[in-house]
């Protein structure tokens, strides 16, 4: 197993924890695409973090990266009761979506502010600040491609076995 490469802790950057080859998400943003099916979890935060994300993961900031993680996520409830989920061995990439932001419409807009302040529970930026603050650039989109194919698969078989 390879050893342990971070913990994020900063609540502006993708929130995990990477310990071998598993990795543990906090409150993900996912976005799916239908064509092609693809899935994403994205997120806005400063080029400085990007950098220290994108070390985290790849152990590079080459932007054509990839890594095969067995991935767990976990998604609040109202009853704040924590659930991990284990998604699968997902094959996490380095993407280069078209910048989200701009082509989202105003109730969009709204949702991802709120779910960024909710992640950034011990800033004291609100939901309209936050969204100033991707508008004039100064934080940038930062995503992870998540993919799975066959080939990975056998290891995810492998993971759920264990976990039961």
């Amino acid at each position: 197993m390879r050893r342990r490469r971070h913990v994020s802790t900063d609540h502006r950057q993708l929130r995990l924890l990477i310990q071998g080859d598993i990795a543990f998400v906090f409150s993900p943003i996912t976005l799916e695409s239908f064509t092609p099916r693809k899935s994403y979890m994205v997120t806005w935060m400063t080029p400085e973090s990007t950098a220290t994300i994108q070390q985290m993961i790849w152990g590079t900031s080459d932007t054509d990266a990839q890594t095969e993680l067995h991935t767990f996520i976990d998604c609040p409830s109202e009853e704040e009761t924590e659930a991990w989920y284990y998604v699968g061995k997902l094959r996490w990439s380095a993407s280069h979506l078209a910048p989200q932001w701009p082509k989202s419409i105003k109730q969009i807009k709204e949702n991802l502010t709120e779910a960024v302040v909710q992640r950034w529970r011990s800033s004291h930026l609100r939901a309209k600040d936050i969204g100033a603050i991707i508008e004039q650039g100064r934080f940038e989109q930062f995503e992870v491609e998540l993919g799975f194919d066959s080939t990975l698969g056998t290891a995810s078989m492998k993971m759920r076995k264990e976990l039961d």
